[in-house]
């Protein structure tokens, strides 16, 4: 999906994140740095602040930032 470059995708690949398979969570992570890396890593920061967030999305979306991290230390 990421090698679309559509935008609309980013929302969706997002949501894999909440996926129990860790496959599928690294294939979307792949996917969003591949499709906006700086547009994604900052949506995943803000839903990172979010304390209505689901659990297994709120687990997806730190072992993204995690991977980003790795690639991009501060």
């Amino acid at each position: 999906m990421g090698q679309l470059q559509q935008s609309a995708a980013l929302e969706p690949l997002i949501q894999l994140l909440a996926d129990e398979d860790a496959g599928v969570r690294l294939h979307a992570i792949a996917a969003l740095k591949t499709l906006d890396p700086h547009a994604a890593y900052q949506r995943l920061q803000v839903l990172q602040s979010r304390p209505d967030l689901p659990e297994a999305l709120r687990q997806g979306v730190a072992i993204a930032l995690t991977e980003w991290q790795i690639e991009w230390p501060q």
